[in-house]
């Protein structure tokens, strides 16, 4: 058994340089696709980021379109209402609605 180890000591110290090499290459291997990746979940979170701030925009738009029929439609109450009230009233007293 100790010839077989030393055996194998030897082959590890001859082949130490080759060893080193090759994990040195895997590490940087290891380091470029971990280098990938990160770069496209960035890509990923920009779009995403992208996404909400044009959906934030819309819902703006959105908001603002809805306030100004809510508006309108206010204004043509009021104006239905004042056309029908004055249809009630006499013709002498239709210059109390202005």
């Amino acid at each position: 058994m100790s010839e077989w180890f030393e055996n194998f000591s030897d082959n590890i110290e001859e082949n130490a340089g080759y060893y080193a090499a090759a994990g040195g290459m895997m590490h940087l291997r290891n380091q470029d696709a971990q280098k990938k990746e990160l770069q496209k979940q960035r890509r990923i979170l920009e779009q995403q980021a992208c996404d909400a701030k044009d959906q934030a925009k819309t819902e703006k738009e959105r908001l603002a379109l809805e306030n100004s029929m809510s508006r309108f439609l206010r204004e043509c109450i009021i104006c239905q209402n004042e056309l029908s009230t004055k249809d009630y009233l006499q013709p002498n007293q239709t210059h109390q609605l202005r």
